[in-house]
């Protein structure tokens, strides 16, 4: 865990933060090889990882190994306040989905100075029946707001389905969002890509906004992602760290050269500039000279546009080449040996041809069985072909 220390102690995230599971691929046998349908990678070891929400900073990490029993508290919570611990009076926001969102998380959260905002399960609010059948009866692009404990703010919106959002700093506010029109919403005069305006909860648009930090990560990932075949988990868990330490290192380099304005390489560049410095030491003490850098000619337009002009003269220079072969072997045609029963047989006609135009065009070709002899050259050996 010296790689998320470092990354905490180098770096300072900034306000929003998200929470969600990150799969480590895996197929070989262990207990702790999790299946989810819904992601995309789905069997492997599950890993829980609170990210910053607009770069994809692993700010903590968690594997997952089973639920621990506790009559205090349950697993989620606890991989909550462990992931974290560190953050308390910092003025962070943390984004989560249903599957960690609690009552009892939000406040505990909000007492330990950290916002929170997340969707919801409905069973987990205790709701009465006058309330649940409230929310039962809401219309589309309707909205309403309940009050909670400890000034919990439930912000209910329904679009395809019905969601609720939790929050502990949010107020009830709308606001207006720009979005494509719906299916069920289209007239004969609507165009394709048609959007319209629609009121919305301010902390729904938050979430929307910035609960997407693990999977900038996950997409940083997959990009450059070794996929090393092992059948043991802790060498996929050691290569997963390798690449959070590469992802890590590459935002805070970022954040440098934009606070000194400097010119950004790009991910793989940077990638590549690790491996050259990892190695560059050992190509000294060896002096083994540097591999130089590849010039892609297809995508500079000045080297494109001469292409079609090389392509055509290697073509035309390959067709000179091969007529001045076929005419050496049929100048040096080699005299009939003595003593040759072959000589004395009569010549032959060719009479298979491929269509009867070929035949009217061309005159009929004899051959000599007898003069005409081919070699063949396999390396310093050569075999003769009557």
């Amino acid at each position: 865990m010296s790689i998320i220390f470092n990354s905490q102690f180098y770096y300072r995230p900034k306000q929003f933060l998200s929470l969600d599971e990150s799969m480590i691929p895996f197929l070989g046998r262990s207990s702790l090889k999790v299946f989810m349908p819904l992601k995309q990678v789905k069997y492997g070891l599950k890993a829980y990882v609170l990210c910053e929400s607009t770069t994809g900073f692993v700010v903590n990490w968690c594997l997952h190994t089973g639920r621990k029993k506790n009559k205090e508290n349950s697993a989620i919570y606890n991989i909550v306040m462990r992931l974290v611990d560190g953050c308390e009076g910092e003025d962070y926001t943390l984004f989560m989905d249903r599957y960690y969102s609690t009552l009892r998380l939000f406040i505990d959260l909000k007492d330990i100075q950290i916002r929170a905002c997340g969707t919801i399960q409905s069973k987990r609010l205790h709701l009465d029946d006058k309330t649940s059948k409230e929310i039962d009866k809401i219309k589309d692009n309707e909205i309403k707001y309940f009050s909670g404990p400890s000034k919990l703010l439930l912000s209910i919106f329904k679009d395809y389905k019905t969601v609720l959002v939790l929050s502990n700093y949010h107020q009830p506010e709308n606001l207006d969002k720009e979005r494509r029109i719906r299916k069920k919403n289209y007239n004969e005069n609507t165009k394709p890509n048609a959007k319209e305006i629609v009121k919305m909860p301010r902390s729904i648009i938050d979430y929307n906004l910035y609960m997407r930090g693990v999977d900038n990560f996950d997409q940083l990932i997959s990009y450059y992602c070794p996929n090393i075949r092992s059948k043991r988990w802790y060498v996929k868990v050691f290569f997963h760290f390798l690449e959070i330490a590469i992802v890590n290192s590459y935002t805070i380099y970022k954040s440098i050269c934009e606070s000194q304005s400097a010119k950004i390489m790009s991910h793989l560049e940077f990638r590549k500039e690790i491996i050259r410095e990892l190695v560059s030491d050992v190509r000294q003490d060896k002096e083994i000279p540097s591999t130089p850098k590849k010039i892609n000619r297809f995508r500079s337009g000045s080297l494109c546009e001469g292409t079609e002009e090389v392509k055509e003269n290697t073509v035309t220079e390959e067709r000179k080449t091969t007529k001045k072969n076929v005419d050496k072997s049929t100048a040096k045609k080699k005299t009939p040996e003595k003593g040759n029963s072959k000589a004395d047989e009569p010549t032959l006609k060719k009479t298979k041809t491929t269509s009867s135009n070929y035949e009217k065009s061309k005159a009929k070709i004899t051959i000599n069985l007898s003069t005409t002899k081919k070699t063949l050259v396999f390396g310093n050996n050569t075999m003769s072909k009557i």
